[in-house]
């Protein structure tokens, strides 16, 4: 009984985040389909041209198939779950560490530009690094306990 509740809560982590980028997919796909529902098929030249109409939708897809991976107990899984996720987290770290831009001013135009915040593009970096930093937890484990036994 002592094992089994300890592999649940092994697996736990892994639930949490599958659900996070679960529902940060589903929830920008539905954001996505009611502004071109409310635009009724009309051509409309908007000044601002949010990320999520745009092509790197593709980012929320990957994240989703990254946290389907981190799911899948593998080393394969997981070394393609820290590509991704780890492609993503750098990414994100050269836009906010290389740029001009202090955070305070990142955060401000989030603020500014996006009528809800979990609609920034930045939150997807967050959700990377959050699944970078647990697919390298169970990736060193995983090794670890390899080289244990």
């Amino acid at each position: 009984m002592k094992q089994s509740i300890k592999s649940k809560i092994i697996r736990l982590p892994k639930a949490i985040i599958f659900g996070l980028a679960l529902l940060n997919f589903f929830y920008v796909i539905s954001h996505t389909v009611s502004t071109s529902i409310s635009q009724g098929g009309k051509l409309s030249f908007p000044a601002y041209n949010a990320w999520y109409d745009t092509s790197e939708i593709v980012v929320v897809w990957i994240l989703l198939a990254t946290s389907i991976c981190l799911l899948i107990t593998s080393r394969t899984s997981y070394f393609i779950a820290a590509f991704f996720s780890g492609y993503f987290t750098v990414i994100g770290c050269i836009h906010i560490f290389l740029r001009e831009l202090t955070l305070l001013e990142r955060w401000q135009g989030i603020l500014k530009f996006e009528s809800n915040i979990f609609l920034a593009y930045e939150v997807q970096w967050v959700l990377a690094a959050i699944v970078f930093s647990t697919t390298i937890f169970y990736l060193v484990r995983e090794f670890t306990r390899e080289n244990l036994q």
